[in-house]
């Protein structure tokens, strides 16, 4: 059994568990998700422990894990009595916008992957090499990212319903507080000692260090994206959202790749950086555009 066929088997469950704590986190229900968390996070450190002992292989290990996550998920679900199968007329969510938000997500994780598997053709898989050494370190400001998104929705809803001062108010208070989590990592990333960086990467490290400084900006330039991307969610403006995401897309995918043929890893981190910023720009254009058209409807009506 390999690693895609555990994935295989146990999809559907922590397809489940990260449902329901989606949907705990967006109804505020903080106790049920921290515990749900926790449980898991348990379970992975201990797995984890095993492995690194020598008890347990890797393949094994990597099983427990995933199954954990799944039986977790099931197990939740079966509290709650919720139907394991999914039904798209129980969706409160009208198809077109759900379609749009479902599109948005396909095209961002495709255009990354297009990304690097034509950087890899282009300029060599050393390039590709570099960056996803460079990228394992930045994980953390990653989940710092996917975690603010669930909690930033709900937030920026009732910030909404407040009128359109509030919610601008509100997205640049939840912009500034995400930053006071990802700026002092991103200088932790971009000062790390080659003593830490040799081992966690190896012998990439060499490779990788000149790029942290650029991929690390492009990070946290992302993360500072998470409340227009969130507040275009609760706006339910999915034309919006898929209009921007392929406006970007496109433009990350032509520029990385060049520059990655041109000048290697190097100018394929600095791109990155480059267009993550546009993207940013992109994305608090489009929210703060959206805004102001919804301020408007509210005053016709």
């Amino acid at each position: 059994m390999d690693y895609l066929t555990i994935v295989g088997l146990t999809l559907h469950g922590l397809t489940i568990y990260d449902y329901i704590k989606t949907i705990n986190l967006a109804a505020l229900n903080k106790r049920p998700a921290l515990l749900q968390e926790t449980s898991w996070f348990i379970t992975s450190i201990a797995i984890g422990l095993l492995i690194i002992s020598g008890n347990v292989s890797a393949i094994a290990g990597f099983a427990i894990w995933a199954g954990s996550g799944a039986a977790i998920g099931y197990l939740i679900a079966f509290h709650h009595s919720l139907q394991l199968n999914p039904r798209w007329d129980k969706t409160e969510v009208h198809s077109r916008t759900a379609f749009a938000f479902g599109g948005d997500y396909v095209i961002g994780v495709g255009s990354a992957q297009i990304t690097y598997n034509l950087t890899g053709v282009v300029a060599g898989l050393p390039v590709i090499g570099a960056l996803r050494a460079g990228s394992t370190l930045l994980g953390p400001i990653g989940l710092i990212i996917n975690s603010s998104r669930s909690l930033a929705i709900p937030f920026l809803a009732r910030s909404l319903r407040a009128g359109r001062g509030k919610a601008q108010s509100d997205a640049v208070a939840g912009t500034i507080a995400i930053g006071t989590f990802v700026v002092p990592f991103f200088l932790v990333v971009v000062f790390l000692p080659n003593e830490i960086g040799e081992f966690f990467l190896g012998t990439n490290w060499p490779h990788a260090q000149p790029l942290l400084p650029f991929l690390a900006l492009e990070t946290a330039v992302t993360a500072l994206t998470t409340i227009p991307f969130a507040g275009l969610r609760a706006m339910l403006a999915g034309r919006t959202t898929i209009v921007l995401r392929t406006a970007i897309a496109v433009v990350r995918v032509l520029v990385v790749v060049l520059a990655a043929k041109q000048a290697g890893a190097l100018g394929a981190a600095i791109s990155l950086a480059i267009v993550s910023i546009m993207g940013a720009i992109v994305w608090w254009t489009g929210y703060l555009l959206q805004l102001k058209k919804k301020a408007a409807l509210e005053i016709k009506s």
